[in-house]
């Protein structure tokens, strides 16, 4: 019984491994990594679903999406499930993995969580790993020129707490016109002032979802 339970929470939260022997993205994915997978809580799992259910159709047809302070990758892993034609999702944080050299399994069990979460998902080929923290990553010329646009940024309030209105304000920048900006940490008051004073001078609505927040046009 214990079995059955296991398999439907991995199913639920992760997907089965749909993407069959597709090239993945990285070649740390090809390392063997001896964890067990971790999944979002289920009260994560509701309150992200429940603010996806606001997106209009077009960005629930994603093309390429951030992750910012993706950790073990279990958001990013919840919403290449959830969000469909991704052709890509950038999941980014501050792993103390040195990206231009050999990944060695056992040296960052942060990263090593990332990579398992992702093997065992199925989406190696839509995940990509990115290194480095949030006013970092954005400067990448990647996402000045993607074809597409960015159609989602997520950004997690742990990897941008020290300045949250700078980070908001400067991927928004990148996503007004093609997407949408959301993230978690809105129980803490610090961001719900943030936020909620970014999003009345832009005019755009607040909508939340438990800890989750989601900035949309009037």
């Amino acid at each position: 019984m214990k079995f059955y339970l296991a398999l439907s929470s991995l199913c639920l939260f992760l997907g089965l491994p749909i993407e069959g022997k597709k090239t993945p993205l990285h070649e740390f994915y090809n390392c063997p990594v001896k964890m067990r997978p971790s999944l979002l809580n289920l009260s994560d799992c509701i309150d992200l679903k429940t603010l996806l259910g606001h997106l209009n159709p077009a960005t629930l047809t994603a093309h390429n999406i951030v992750d910012i302070g993706a950790f073990n990758g279990a958001r990013s892993c919840f919403l290449a499930k959830h969000i469909r034609n991704i052709e890509k999702i950038y999941s980014a944080d501050t792993w103390c993995t040195d990206f231009s050299r050999s990944y060695e399994p056992g040296f960052d069990l942060a990263f090593d969580q990332f990579v398992t979460n992702v093997q065992r998902s199925g989406f190696t080929s839509k995940i990509q790993p990115v290194h480095g923290k949030s006013e970092e990553v954005i400067l990448d010329p990647i996402f000045q020129s993607l074809p597409t646009g960015l159609s989602l940024v997520f950004l997690d309030l742990a990897a941008i707490y020290t300045n949250i209105t700078k980070n908001i304000e400067d991927w928004f920048e990148l996503v007004e016109g093609s997407g949408v900006l959301c993230g978690n940490g809105w129980n803490f008051h610090k961001a719900q002032q943030e936020i909620s004073a970014f999003a009345q001078n832009e005019g755009l609505q607040v909508i939340t979802s438990g800890d989750y927040w989601l900035l949309k046009e009037e």
